[in-house]
């Protein structure tokens, strides 16, 4: 077996003109190289001038959102103390006609639980004593 030749050293059967061809291939390669990296940088510069161009206007989304989420939350909050207020003139008046209190605020219909004789009854009783008071 002969001995593999190593990859620094050139074969014995690369010719000038071989060499000059190869040379040619390396410098062809070389050019392509640059070309690429060049194409490379511009499409980057390309991607960054849109990524900063689009800064201004999100932030501009953000801040709206940011206003809306802030106006939503305040209505939220000003629906549960008008529920709380609702809740409290509802148990209110259901006291008064001796009638029990739904389970769980918006679970069923106020007037699911309501619509039995003895109800109806104990309503106008109510009503009759409340007027007759008056």
């Amino acid at each position: 077996m002969s001995p593999v030749p190593s990859r620094r050293e050139p074969a014995a059967s690369i010719t000038v003109v071989d060499a000059r061809v190869a040379s040619a291939g390396h410098e062809r390669r070389i050019a392509q190289n640059k070309d690429s990296q060049r194409a490379f940088r511009d499409r980057k510069s390309k991607e960054l001038a849109i990524l900063l161009a689009n800064i201004p206007r999100l932030e501009d989304q953000h801040r709206i959102l940011l206003q809306s989420y802030s106006n939503q939350s305040a209505v939220i909050h000003e629906l549960r103390v008008q529920l709380e207020a609702l809740t409290g003139k509802m148990s209110a008046i259901l006291g008064f006609f001796n009638l029990p209190l739904p389970e769980a605020p918006g679970s069923q219909d106020v007037r699911a639980g309501y619509s039995g004789e003895e109800d109806v009854s104990s309503v106008s009783q109510n009503l009759d004593s409340y007027f007759a008071s008056c």
